[in-house]
């Protein structure tokens, strides 16, 4: 397996925050624990590789994130397994024998400062991980400054494919924003919001609380993509929706490593129906996923494309690892 081509998903996918317009603006939330639910406007993200002269606060942002990017995690171990020790470098490790990859979720609304309940000063990380499959497992790390750089002091997994939107400090406790699993969603497709408190307990990060925001729409419709050209005749026609996408935008020869694509019809219009047709880890550098919003008018017996945009998703460091409309570097 080449995991030069792992995934980001956090909403991080991660971006991990991290899975884009299905996302409410945090404008729109109510405040939880008295506070404004926005952290956004709270915390400035920098661009880090630019050359012009930092302003103190950029520097400052800068030398915690590369921090971060090289710190070493001890995450919970997935299954019977042992703890999983990532060792980050540049905020990524590989453990290809083990086909393991370990990511961090750069987003300036996920990494926190801020005092526990015992008067430790840390900062919070958003890392995910992935064994070679589609899941994508998203966890919190706590840290604490030391001389020499981070020291990780606790860590909890959140979930597979979870989406955070944003982490903060409250009370001596830790607030994650995020969307989840519905009982009926599959893994792929949250579409629950919580914001999910967790303490420090005994060394160990326990969640105390989860309050449930409500759900946002898993297709946000056409404006959430970029409009492409139609596909030529006579492909675009036939019986099954999600068969004429596979037939369409569908691998034609075999990928190695974890690619996986799948086709979800989403009605959203009676008569009208849409598919969600999704690739991930793609055999690229940059961009590990595609995902089509394609949308179909009958004709005749038949269902026509009528119809298509498209939404990619980065590597980590090309990009964002959420759904968008931007394109990876």
């Amino acid at each position: 397996m080449n995991w030069k081509l792992a995934p980001q998903y956090l909403s991080l996918t991660l971006g991990m925050a991290l899975l884009v317009g299905c996302v409410v603006p945090y404008e729109e939330l109510e405040p939880v624990g008295g506070e404004p639910a926005s952290v956004e406007a709270e915390r400035p993200s920098y661009n880090c590789t630019t050359r012009e002269v930092w302003s103190p606060e950029k520097q400052a942002w800068c030398d915690r994130l590369a921090a971060l990017q090289d710190a070493t995690y001890t995450l919970p171990g997935l299954g019977d397994s042992g703890p999983i020790v990532a060792d980050l470098t540049a905020g990524r490790y590989d453990n290809e024998a083990e086909q393991l990859m370990v990511f961090l979720d750069d987003s300036s609304s996920t990494i926190a400062t801020g005092d526990l309940a015992d008067g430790t000063s840390v900062t919070t990380a958003i890392l995910g991980a992935n064994t070679g499959g589609s899941g994508i497992f998203i966890y919190l790390a706590v840290l604490r400054e030391t001389a020499g750089g981070y020291e990780n002091i606790a860590a909890a997994m959140l979930g597979d494919r979870v989406r955070v939107n944003s982490v903060r400090l409250d009370g001596g406790q830790i607030k994650v924003n995020a969307i989840v699993q519905d009982e009926d969603d599959p893994f792929c497709c949250p579409t629950l919001e919580v914001v999910q408190t967790y303490a420090l307990q005994d060394g160990t990060l326990e969640l105390v609380d989860e309050e449930d925001i409500g759900t946002v729409p898993f297709d946000p419709g056409r404006s959430a993509y970029t409009e492409i050209d139609l596909p030529p005749d006579p492909v675009v026609a036939g019986d099954d929706p999600r068969l004429i996408a596979i037939s369409v935008y569908g691998s034609r020869e075999p990928v190695e490593g974890n690619y996986e694509e799948t086709a979800e019809l989403i009605e959203t219009t009676p008569g009208e129906p849409v598919v969600l047709f999704t690739q991930t880890g793609l055999a690229d550098d940059s961009v590990e996923g595609i995902r089509y919003r394609i949308e179909f008018v009958p004709e005749g017996d038949l269902w026509r494309i009528n119809w298509v945009g498209r939404q990619t998703r980065c590597y980590p460091g090309r990009g964002p690892q959420d759904w968008s409309t931007e394109l990876c570097l």
